[in-house]
């Protein structure tokens, strides 16, 4: 129950018991019953008005705070989820990389995402369908974004002898309302991560860029494992 709402209620309480007490025997003995109740109904109402107004600024001030809490733990959820989203793009380049060795790892988000909404197509190195067509956008070419629950994603390839031998991956909010973070990725399999003070940041190219991260503890350990062996590339 809100502060304004408590002191009504207290107040109330106070005007029902000295109602009650003004029905006593005494003050109908005495004629005094109806002046006292009606002075006891001015000083309730006039506590009430004086309760509520005083109130106001507390009540403000609470409502803030409240909605600063939430801000926060959106802010949260959403930087969680976009490490995750990360996560879920290093085991697509892995699965990329092993289902199309000829063309090494994918240079871009499109190059994972289908082709069409429903990936009606056979998937190829070009339209992999190893993600939904939100993340996998066919906007999201080499270095350029796709945008999914508050972020931007982008993946930009490294390339040598007509293969993309490496990768990076770059993830950053769109405003300081959806997200704190700016999380990054490479070949390494390790997500770094930088608190982004002015969201969205400056895009993320290149491998020594990337690794200039703090990495997330323990980030590489799942996908590690999940790369082992490497993928065999052609010479």
């Amino acid at each position: 129950m809100s502060t304004p709402f408590v002191y009504l209620a207290i107040l109330l309480g106070i005007l029902a018991f000295t109602t009650k007490l003004l029905s006593s025997r005494y003050f109908r003995r005495t004629g005094k019953r109806n002046r006292l109740l009606q002075a006891a109904w001015i000083a309730t109402g006039l506590g009430c008005v004086a309760a509520i107004a005083g109130s106001i600024p507390v009540a403000k001030a609470e409502r803030a705070r409240i909605a600063a809490e939430r801000l926060a733990r959106h802010v949260a959820d959403q930087d969680a989820v976009a490490a995750r989203t990360v996560k879920t793009l290093l085991t697509s380049q892995v699965t990329y990389s092993t289902t199309y060795p000829q063309a090494g790892y994918a240079a871009s988000l499109a190059s994972l995402g289908p082709e069409d909404d429903d990936c009606k197509g056979e998937p190829s190195a070009k339209h992999a369908c190893l993600l939904k067509i939100t993340l996998g956008c066919p906007a999201g070419i080499e270095g350029k974004f796709c945008s999914l629950d508050g972020f931007r994603y982008s993946i930009t390839g490294v390339w040598e002898k007509g293969l993309v031998m490496d990768f990076v991956i770059f993830a950053t909010p769109e405003s300081s309302r959806e997200g704190s973070t700016t999380y990054c990725a490479t070949g390494d399999f390790v997500i770094g991560y930088r608190h982004e003070p002015s969201p969205p940041a400056p895009p993320i190219r290149t491998i020594n860029d990337c690794m200039a991260l703090e990495p997330i503890p323990g980030s590489d350990m799942l996908i590690r494992k999940m790369r082992q062996p490497p993928p065999a590339f052609p010479n």
